[in-house]
């Protein structure tokens, strides 16, 4: 059977808090079922570009010119520090891994990677690298044109220089996402502490993009996150009624928000529900 080939960071990874009948409603997973495949999703929330193509590097031997291939594309300022947390990926992050694992040399070597030497020519060059390696293994392993979702706009690219890969037109982040949150209200206020949504977006508008991303896959249009059929403006802080939250939210993650305890001092969200 053909298999669906997923990596990503947190707008692709698996749903693990929610029963069956509802994480089945995920983007990915509506995919892998329209396909008829069987779906290998290695997304993980906060993951870096490096940490997907590790298990790009790890899949290519057994993808197959019927298997089709999915790489949502994180920014490529991530970095997999700390190989048990590849999920505290950014500056902000550091500060869960030294909560857990107390100041060390690693911390304070990423923390001054960051600071001191990383910089946005650096990361472009290596997310060019990375695609460049894709679009080889594309050509010379005979697989069908993967399809790369920008999660987020982070670098400007020439897209035709991959003419053995597809890129969507448009963002998750700011075609699906953001406009989901009502005009006039802070997103990152809304989304505080928790973001109850499935993979950042309302069970809605996962329907619609599993649809626009197996017309992609299989009919080689462009993937266009810009048109307006998403829904928006349908998601605030008040969270809507219960009816709302069973349609469209993760209730696991609502009775979090609703027992959170905010900490005396500032601190900052968890790692492993932060995704910008």
């Amino acid at each position: 059977m053909k298999k669906l080939y997923i990596v990503g960071d947190s707008f692709s990874s698996k749903i693990w808090d929610s029963p069956t009948d509802i994480s089945q409603h995920a983007w990915h997973n509506l995919l892998g079922n329209v396909l008829q495949a069987n779906i290998v999703n290695e997304s993980l929330v906060g993951a870096s570009q490096d940490y997907a193509w590790t298990h790009l590097h790890i899949q290519a031997p057994q993808i197959t010119s019927e298997d089709y291939l999915v790489v949502v594309l994180t920014h490529p300022g991530r970095f997999w520090f700390f190989e048990k947390f590849p999920s505290l990926s950014k500056l902000d992050q550091i500060d869960d891994y030294e909560s857990i694992n107390g100041v060390d040399p690693t911390s304070t070597a990423a923390r001054n990677f960051i600071r001191y030497l990383q910089r946005k020519n650096l990361d472009t060059l290596w997310l060019k690298n990375r695609l460049g390696w894709l679009a080889n293994e594309t050509y010379s392993r005979g697989w069908r044109k993967p399809l790369v979702i920008h999660s987020m706009q982070a670098d400007d690219i020439d897209e035709l220089q991959y003419p053995d890969l597809s890129f969507s037109k448009g963002y998750l982040y700011d075609h699906v996402s953001l406009p989901e949150i009502p005009v006039g209200k802070n997103y990152e206020n809304v989304i505080y502490p928790f973001d109850p949504r499935y993979n950042h977006m309302c069970l809605s508008n996962h329907a619609i993009l599993a649809d626009k991303v197996y017309k992609s896959l299989t009919t080689n249009i462009i993937l266009d996150l810009t048109l307006g059929d998403f829904k928006k403006h349908i998601f605030d802080s008040q969270y809507g009624d219960f009816d709302f939250q069973q349609r469209e939210l993760s209730l696991p993650m609502m009775t979090r928000i609703k027992n959170y305890v905010p900490p005396k001092k500032k601190s900052i969200i968890p790692a492993q529900f932060r995704f910008k």
